[in-house]
Parts: structure tokens; sequence; C-alpha cells
């Protein structure tokens, strides 16, 4: 085979298995489509935890109305505060990657990056548990964050409604009204560990639970999702079920 043709052809290669990386990489979880089910089903998710005096109560809330729901732990806190997070996860709740301690990703370079994602799962190792999601700080992912969550075998999981309740004071009432509208089976709900948030959760779990919703974690919504072509793809190629 002449020179240039052989040059050719790895280049091609190259491009294919790039093209190949890119197209699982870039693949980012919102909503899962439930099929067969006449039952609703929605994942409720909470970030930047745990929490003292706040995440405890969570739990008891979320008892109350027989809910699961995926806690996207920060590693910094979850080192500091264990003896929480073995509470979350004896109650049968989901630990996820949220990071060692919460910085921008894209803002790192791929050695930081990297450590703050291996760090976590080695903090929670030591509980007895490997997380399969991560959801990026700020929701802010690059290439390399992208390859370094493939490299650890790390779904990575948005959302399809957001609480917008990051910030402090944010008004109860207007929690309310963005999560109960609009709301359908298969959604991942992204809120945070706020007190805000949990006094919100009093009137929605009740509300939701009254129009047939059930809670479950993001990995149970996966395990629900009866989709074998096109959206299940990340799902099947990544051996996440």
């Amino acid at each position: 085979m002449k020179v240039w043709l052989r040059v050719f052809l790895l280049q091609v290669m190259v491009i294919v298995i790039a093209c190949s990386g890119s197209a699982i990489a870039e693949e980012v979880l919102t909503h899962v489509k439930v099929k067969g089910h006449s039952s609703k089903f929605i994942a409720l998710t909470f970030d930047d935890g745990p929490v003292q005096g706040i995440t405890p109560q969570f739990l008891s809330l979320l008892e109350k109305y027989q809910a699961k729901a995926t806690f996207f732990s920060v590693g910094k806190k979850v080192k500091q505060h264990s003896d929480i997070t073995k509470l979350v996860i004896a109650a049968g709740h989901e630990i996820g990657n949220h990071s060692w301690s919460h910085k921008n990703l894209v803002e790192l370079t791929t050695d930081q990056q990297k450590l703050e994602i291996q760090q976590f799962q080695q903090q929670v190792k030591s509980l007895g548990i490997k997380p399969t999601l991560f959801r990026a700080p700020f929701l802010k992912k690059s290439d390399s964050v992208k390859q370094l969550l493939i490299d650890n075998q790390l779904l990575l999981v948005s959302a399809s409604v957001m609480a917008k309740d990051a910030k402090k004071n944010v008004a109860v009432s207007a929690i309310v009204k963005k999560l109960s509208a609009d709301i359908k089976s298969g959604d991942i709900i992204l809120m945070h560990e706020r007190q805000h948030t949990l006094n919100a959760l009093k009137i929605l779990l009740p509300l939701w639970q009254e129009h047939g919703y059930q809670f479950v974690t993001v990995s149970q919504l996966i395990a629900l999702s009866k989709v074998t072509e096109g959206k299940s793809f990340k799902f099947e190629r990544l051996n996440f079920l």
C-alpha cells in the first residue's frame, strides 16, 4: 500500500474514533422517557450537600411521602459530614458525584478536573458505594470533562426542570410556582439543599402525590425506561443498566 494511502486511511480512522467518542461524550441526561407504566414517575435531585441541620430534615420529609431521591453531594462536605451521608445511604437514597470542591470545572486544567472527579469517588468508596452519576457544578462542562466522565464510567446528568433555588432568600412561593407547572412523568428536577427549598417541598410533595406522581432516584428512573433505541443509546453504550 502506498504511503499516501496509508496516511489517508489513518487520518480517516482517527476522525471516526474522535467523532464516536464525541457522540458519546456529548450525551447529557435531562429527561427519561418512561414507557409501559400507568404510574407517573419523577426524579428528585438535590445539589450541594450534605448540610448540617438541613439534610436530615430533607430525609424526614422524603420518608413521610415514601420518596426516594438522588443527592448530588460535594466531596469536601461528604468528608466533613460523613455521618449525614451515611444516613442518606441508609434511607435508600442515591449519592451522585457533584465534584470534590464545587469549582467551575471549565476553568480548571484537565488534571485538576480529573482530581475533582476522582477524589469524590475515592471519598465515598470508604462508605461502600460507587456513584455512577455526575452533575457538573453550575452545569458547566467541556469536552475534557465529558471524556473524563466516560473514562470513569459516570453518566452526566442535568435536569428537565430547575427550581432556581440556589441563591439565598429565594421565595418559597416562587419555587412552588416553578415546580408545580408543566411537570411530566420522566422529569428530572434539580433542587438544592436549602431551607427555602425544604419549605417549598412541604407544599409540593403532597401536591405532586395528589396528581399521581411517585418519587424515584435518577437510576431508578433510568431502570423504568422501556426505550431500546434512540434516547436509550447513552445508557446501553455506557453500560449503566
